[in-house]
Parts: C-alpha cells; sequence; structure tokens
C-alpha cells in the first residue's frame, strides 16, 4: 500500500511541476485560460484525496477497533482476531518466547504462566489466610475426607485444551488461588468463542487441596440437566495448574445485585421477579438434595444472577470470602457464615468455634436465611447484632430470631403465613423444619 502511494505522490508532482514550466514560459496563463484554472482545480482536489487516503491508511487500525466495538455493541457477537480490547498493542512489551504462529500463519499471544497475585495488589500475608482458613464449600452428602477425585480423569470428564483459553483479567482470589475472566474458544456448541469464569488452582498444593478444589466443583460437574445451578463447562487437569471453566454472567451474585435494585423496590417486585428469584433457589436446593449434596454456605452472595435479569441460579465463582469478608467469623482455622449456619453445624469448644457436618436439614435453616435476604434486597441478617451476640443469642442459646422481612408486593393475608413458614426454618430441632417440597409448594400455590 505504502509503494502504491508513492507512485501517486511522485506522478502528482510530476503534473504539478510540468504545470508550472508551462506557466513559467508564457505557454498559457491561468488568468486567460480556463483550461489551466480547471487543472489547477483538479490538481489540487487530486492532492487533497491522496492526503486523505494516506492519513486513512496511516490509521485504519485504529478505524477498525472503532467499527468493530459500535458493530458488537450491545450483542453477545465476539469481536474478530485482529480485534485488540483496551486500545493498541504496545509491542515493546511483548515477549518474543510467548509469541507463537498458529496454522493460519498469525501470531497468537500465549498467557502463561497465569498472573500472579502481585498483579491483583494482593498482600501476601492476607492470601496466606485464605490458604489455611477453611471456609465452608459444597459437598456430597456423605463424609467429606471419604470423598475421592479419581472420576475427574476418566475419559467421559476429558479436560478441556489449555491452548483455547485466552486470560482477560484477574477478578478475585479464594482459599485455592486465583479467579479470572476469559474467552474460550468452542466450549459450547455452536459457538465460537464463549466468556467464561476461571478458577485456578494454584502450582504448590497438596494433594488433599487438590482433590478438596475438584469435590467443591463437582456438583457443577454433575448439573446439567437443572436449571437452577451454575454449570461447569469445562475443567484442564491434564497437568498443574488445575482449572475449572464456569459459564459467565455478568450481573454477578445475587446479594450484590438486590442491592443496587433496593431503590428499584417497585419496579423490580411489582411483576413478581422476587418471588421467581425464590423459587429458582427453592428448586436448586431440591435438585441437590435429590442428588445427595448440601451447600455449606448457603446465602446470596453464593447465588448468581443469570439472563434474563431475575432468573438465578445456586453457584459462585470462589470468591465470596474475599468479596464479603464481613459475612465471615474468622476463627480457628476457619471463616464460618454465623448469621446463616444451622445452630447444630457450629461446635463449641471453650470459647472458640468449629464448623460439624452440614446436613439437608441444615441447609432448610439456611435456605430460610436466604429467603429473608431476597425480601429484603441483600440486607445482612441479624445487622443490630455483633457476631459476638450472633453466636451467643443465636448459636448457643437458640433464643433470638429474624424480625419479619417487609415481603413487598405481598398481600397482607399471606405475609403472617411466609413468616410462619421462615421461623419453621429455623426451628430449633433440626428434624422439624419444613421439607423442600413444602418450601416449594407454599411459594408456587397462588
Amino acid at each position: 500500500m505504502s509503494s502504491a502511494i508513492q507512485k501517486i505522490l511522485l506522478l502528482t508532482m510530476a503534473v504539478i511541476e510540468v504545470s508550472s514550466i508551462e506557466q513559467r514560459t508564457g505557454n498559457g496563463d491561468p488568468g486567460t485560460d480556463p483550461f489551466l484554472s480547471i487543472q489547477n482545480v483538479v490538481i489540487s482536489l487530486s492532492m487533497l484525496c491522496i492526503f486523505i487516503l494516506v492519513a486513512v491508511g496511516c490509521t485504519w487500525g485504529w478505524w477498525q477497533r472503532v467499527l468493530c466495538f459500535w458493530k458488537t455493541r450491545g450483542t453477545h457477537e465476539a469481536p474478530p482476531d485482529w480485534f485488540v480490547p483496551g486500545g493498541s498493542t504496545n509491542f515493546r512489551t511483548l515477549d518474543p518466547v510467548n509469541l507463537q504462529r498458529d496454522v493460519g500463519g498469525r501470531t497468537s499471544i500465549t498467557i502463561e504462566p497465569l498472573p500472579t497475585m502481585t498483579d491483583l495488589n494482593i498482600d501476601s500475608r492476607d492470601s496466606f489466610e485464605l490458604r489455611t482458613f477453611r471456609a465452608p464449600g459444597i459437598v456430597p452428602a456423605s463424609n467429606e475426607e471419604e470423598i475421592q477425585s479419581q472420576d475427574w480423569f476418566e475419559e467421559q470428564h476429558q479436560s478441556f485444551p489449555r491452548k483455547n483459553l485466552v486470560y482477560q483479567k484477574i477478578i478475585g482470589k479464594g482459599w485455592f488461588g486465583k479467579v479470572l475472566e476469559a474467552e474460550a474458544k468452542q466450549i459450547k456448541p455452536y459457538i465460537r468463542v464463549s466468556n467464561v469464569i476461571v478458577r485456578s488452582l494454584r502450582d504448590n498444593a497438596t494433594e488433599q487441596e487438590q482433590s478438596r478444589f475438584l469435590n467443591e466443583a463437582r456438583m457443577f460437574r454433575d448439573a446439567q440437566d437443572s436449571d437452577h445451578i451454575l454449570k461447569l463447562l469445562g475443567h484442564c487437569v491434564d497437568e498443574m495448574p488445575y482449572i475449572l471453566i464456569f459459564e459467565y454472567f455478568p450481573l454477578g451474585d445475587l446479594k450484590s445485585y438486590l442491592r443496587g435494585k433496593a431503590k428499584q423496590v417497585p419496579s423490580s417486585a411489582d411483576d413478581g421477579v422476587i418471588v421467581r428469584m425464590i423459587i429458582d433457589i427453592v428448586r436448586g436446593v431440591k435438585w441437590m438434595e435429590q442428588a445427595g449434596f448440601v451447600h455449606g454456605d448457603l446465602a446470596a452472595r453464593n447465588c448468581i444472577v443469570t439472563v434474563p435479569a431475575g432468573k438465578v441460579v445456586i453457584g459462585d465463582y470462589g470468591c465470596s470470602t474475599q468479596k464479603f469478608r464481613d459475612d465471615y467469623y474468622w476463627t480457628s482455622g476457619y471463616a464460618i457464615p454465623i448469621r446463616w449456619a444451622a445452630p447444630e453445624t457450629v461446635t463449641f469448644i471453650g470459647d472458640s468455634l468449629s464448623i460439624s457436618k452440614v446436613t439437608h436439614v441444615a441447609n432448610i435453616w439456611s435456605l430460610g436465611v436466604l429467603i429473608w435476604e431476597v425480601f429484603q434486597f441483600g440486607k445482612t441478617p441479624y445487622a443490630n447484632l455483633t457476631d459476638e451476640d450472633v453466636i451467643k443469642r443465636v448459636l448457643r442459646n437458640k433464643s433470638y430470631i429474624l424480625d419479619p422481612p417487609q415481603f413487598p408486593f405481598v398481600k397482607e393475608s399471606t405475609k403472617e403465613k411466609l413468616y410462619q413458614l421462615l421461623v419453621s426454618c429455623w426451628n430449633s430441632v433440626p428434624n422439624h423444619r419444613p421439607s423442600i417440597d413444602y418450601i416449594e409448594e407454599v411459594f408456587t400455590t397462588p
């Protein structure tokens, strides 16, 4: 392109020079000869067009990015391969060792290893604390210590090719390591590129931590037949670091979503969105019970709002303990969600606490608190109590329960019935709590 422009410039300069010679030799007078006047106009317009072509040619890459942005704005269409988000690439920062050629001859950038914790500006002591503190997760209802992870390496759970992942940015951290936003090629049928969330296990994880990392995602792997559980799209366990790939929903966790909508209660609740959210959660808990899973941290922060807005799935990306640190009571090597936990799941040893085995009936207690959260648009349970008061009055003495929520747009005749349902979920005798089928019936019966 540049050689062609050079030829056009040389040709134009030659024409201008010939015209100048004619005028100097008297062969033409622009004031009396109309042909020469037209000739000068044509030459000026030609020069203007040439300069425009040169300017567009020099900035063509920028124009491509602008056109691509407006074309894909507001859609789920992936930009073409040449589109570089966030501006032009600074080639001085690229490491030639990490440049590879694909089959088409184009240059691609492989980001390996994954970004470090220092990229997220995380204090190393804080990172160590998350690794050493044990946060509750989602596990099969059988003894967690007996759970094995060999089935993750069987043929039906084949690893997703790492080369098809392009990491975008770190969005958080968990006890296991980093949580990243990424793009995955051909991880969904008939879709070339999908936005995904990746959990990456740190390289120095012990065998027990490797097993725990996989076991906590087992429910998401096995829930492909459920519309109410976050789905695991793929995983990479052929080598370290282990990687788990989840479907991505930009609206984020339910707690943050509800708090953002708190000032728009009429528009959010008038069409039954709140009740539909609760029904989604109840059906997710029902699927968990039928599939033999229990949730050790069932709360609004560990549910995700999908598309269209108003639909909810149970699941999280693994960084709740970082994002909602104040929702946990940190002690004795545990991060305990005391405001959501059933009393029988917390063991008192002197002045210290530890987590006992979570059961299906314990999940009913937490579900009641979660439903209260939704009706209260993400408010913190027992906000009028300190952590010590919650431990003493709710968990140890079992003498305090939550006040009735506001129940937006619920008939007065129904509010008392719903609150009595929640109270029954918080029965201090676990076996006296309502079944998940009954809770579903209450919310789905007109």
